[in-house]
């Protein structure tokens, strides 16, 4: 057996492009695509080093784990707990109380090794409140320590085996890993994203490599022109993921190969000209040891910018912190991780120590979380605006994967004679729900909520998302339930249908033929075929319908943000600095609003027109000549670009619409 141990500089300036790649991705992605991949670097060099490390320590005898965790702990934790520390630290100063709660829990989840769970099951990366959370980054990391639990034992289950029966079992757990990844990156793809199974085989690829090296020898290596071309082409592989991919490629599954294959080839080619030129040239190598604390802190520093800016901060900004968050790693890397990395301290007091301050900075994050995010720290008017945060989604909308209704009391009461409205639709038809049961409860209505996310109210058609692949069936199911239920409910006096109409313009949809999936139509097609046959099927059943006109859409200004931006002090310095245009005050001029919802609302009403249809025009009940109202006295009745708060909810105005139903005349508003 060859070892096969020293130090490589070229390994740390892959680190580098692995880190730059993540940094830039995250601060102007348009410059840098596919920069996500730089995770799956260092996934392929973590696999590459631990195993060569285990496997090497095996087979003379040394390994230990106690040993090999408490170098784990030292190399991971100390940077870990400085960063943690230090964004709850500015969560105190700089989030709502409901945002300061779940960091508190992503907090615990990382210190615990586990937030590639949590980020999971929030469902959530590119997209949406993603890049708003500060310890995000964790979930890599979480990937890895999973690894690192249960990669020894697998060595250690063949160590008495030849090297090629342990090489065979690396081999088969990393390709059914592999398969794994390719089947649920189609069918599960966020399950895909976050979870050990599917990445494991990233770690494995790099860990294979590492065991032949020490079981066969470097002397194995190709010569030195092979090697050249090896890392040409493993530098190539990982250049084409960079621009090539972007935030729709189906990943990690196939698209994965590319870049795991290309660090594979480069880590081979260690003689290679482009690992000699450029991987070990000294600038590729001074950022590869300053990368993972350039890792750890680039993102919460770009994650709480981009919370105090009501839109998102510009690239000029965005670079400017990825810059100033490479300094901060400097002095994370001068003082906190080679000072405790190197500490000579036997293994077991290592991890008796790093025990404690887990079980320590664990127990304060979860402080936080009973603590409810310290409200008392906030200022009236930033607890109101957190109070309508917390109310923002109701309770009897279907997520994603659900295709059945919320038959209980509270979302579809069965009990007394009075007559029903149905309000049915997705997430802004969801968020009506909120003042829509004090204007039933007064004018003598029960009211039912039939919604689904992302699940617009059409017939013959069904909405498409590219991340959750079953989403169009599953919609078409709940939507076929939804109907039937209600057309055979006697008491079923009115439908409101309510959809994000001016999101429409960015959603996939497919037509429905014979209650089977078939093709792709364009939104236009979608709307113009899907809404109209909705509205007849429950007007030939005699049922009013009334169509729902949708909010103002306020495009990248998002006014839950702009009131604790404005309401929290330190948060409103940093809005200042950070925001592109600052602002205050409960209105916002027309020219910054997202004008697609122009047209979707007058074809909403011009369709109610035709179809005989109530209407309400919830824009205009927001929106003058000049401008819109994101805010009542300072609390947000928006709880993001285009949902509802509970307050904006309840300010809506039905009486035109809907009137009393003849078990009570009493007169609708207020």
């Amino acid at each position: 057996m060859t070892a096969q141990a020293g130090y490589r500089a070229d390994i740390d300036g892959l680190r580098a492009l692995a880190v730059a790649a993540v940094v830039i991705f995250h601060a102007a992605g348009w410059l840098l695509p596919g920069g996500y991949v730089g995770v799956d670097i260092f996934f392929v060099i973590s696999g590459f080093l631990i195993g060569g490390i285990i496997d090497r320590e095996i087979g003379n005898g040394s390994f230990g784990f106690a040993r090999f965790y408490a170098r784990r702990a030292r190399r991971i934790l100390p940077a870990l707990f400085v960063v943690i520390v230090s964004a709850c630290v500015a969560g105190l100063l700089l989030l709502s109380a409901r945002e300061l709660r779940e960091m508190s829990v992503e907090a615990a989840a990382a210190l615990l090794g586990i937030s590639n769970f949590k980020f999971w099951l929030r469902n959530d990366y590119f997209a949406g409140a993603a890049p708003l959370v500060p310890l995000l980054m964790t979930w890599s990391l979480g990937v890895e320590e999973q690894f690192y639990m249960l990669f020894p034992g697998l060595l250690l289950l063949v160590r008495r085996r030849s090297a090629r029966i342990k090489m065979l079992t690396v081999a088969t757990v990393t390709l059914l890993s592999l398969i794994l990844s390719i089947v649920l990156t189609r069918t599960a793809p966020w399950a895909a994203f976050y979870l050990l199974p599917t990445r494991a085989w990233e770690m494995g690829a790099g860990a294979l490599l590492a065991i032949w090296l020490v079981e066969k020898g470097e002397d194995r290596l190709p010569g030195p022109r092979l090697q050249d071309l090896t890392g040409l082409a493993g530098l190539a592989a990982i250049v084409i993921a960079l621009f090539a991919f972007d935030e729709k490629t189906p990943f990690p599954g196939f698209a994965a190969l590319l870049p795991v294959g290309g660090t594979v080839a480069l880590i081979a080619a260690r003689h290679g000209v482009v690992n000699r030129v450029l991987f070990a040239s000294r600038p590729l190598v001074a950022i590869g040891l300053l990368s993972y604390s350039w890792y750890l802190w680039h993102w919460p520093m770009m994650a709480f910018a981009r919370n105090a800016s009501d839109t998102a901060p510009g690239d000029r900004v965005m670079l400017t912190i990825a810059a100033l968050s490479l300094g901060v790693a400097w002095l994370s890397w001068r003082f906190v991780e080679r000072r405790f990395r190197y500490a000579a301290v036997s293994s077991t007091v290592t991890l008796r120590r790093f025990g404690a301050g887990l079980s320590l900075f664990a127990a304060l994050s979860l402080a936080l979380f009973v603590a409810k995010g310290v409200p008392g720290r906030l200022s009236p008017t930033a607890q109101q605006a957190d109070r309508m945060a917390k109310l923002a989604s109701g309770d009897c909308q279907q997520s994603f994967g659900i295709v059945s209704l919320r038959e209980d009391e509270h979302c579809m009461p069965k009990k007394g004679p009075a007559p029903i409205i149905a309000v049915m639709g997705d997430s802004h038809a969801n968020a009506l729900g909120f003042g829509l049961r004090g204007v039933a409860a007064r004018n003598g209505y029960r009211l039912w909520e039939v919604q689904k996310s992302a699940c617009f109210p059409l017939l013959g058609v069904t909405t498409a998302q590219e991340r959750q692949p079953f989403h169009s069936r599953q919609c078409t199911q709940f939507l076929d339930t939804a109907t039937t239920r209600l057309l055979r409910e006697p008491s079923l006096s009115v439908v409101v249908l309510a959809g994000a109409w001016p999101a429409v313009d960015d959603q996939r949809f497919n037509l429905v033929e014979n209650h089977q999936v078939g093709r792709h139509v364009d939104a236009a097609t979608a709307l113009r075929i899907g809404l109209p046959a909705m509205i007849e099927r429950f007007q030939r059943a005699g049922k009013r319908v009334i169509l729902v006109g949708d909010v103002p859409s306020f495009g990248h200004f998002h006014p839950l943000r702009h009131a604790f931006n404005v309401a929290i002090p330190a948060r409103s310095l940093l809005y200042d600095i950070v925001d592109p245009a600052p602002f205050s005050g409960d209105r916002i001029a027309l020219d910054r609003l997202d004008h697609r919802f122009d047209a979707s609302r007058a074809y909403i009403r011009a369709l109610a027109v035709r179809q005989k249809t109530g209407f309400v025009d919830i824009a205009a009940q927001f929106c003058d000549a000049q401008s819109c109202q994101h805010a009542r006295n300072g609390v947000p009745m928006f709880v993001d670009v285009s949902h509802l708060s509970f307050m904006g909810s309840m300010a809506l105005d039905w009486s035109e619409a809907l009137p009393a139903a003849a078990t009570n005349k009493e007169k609708i508003g207020g």
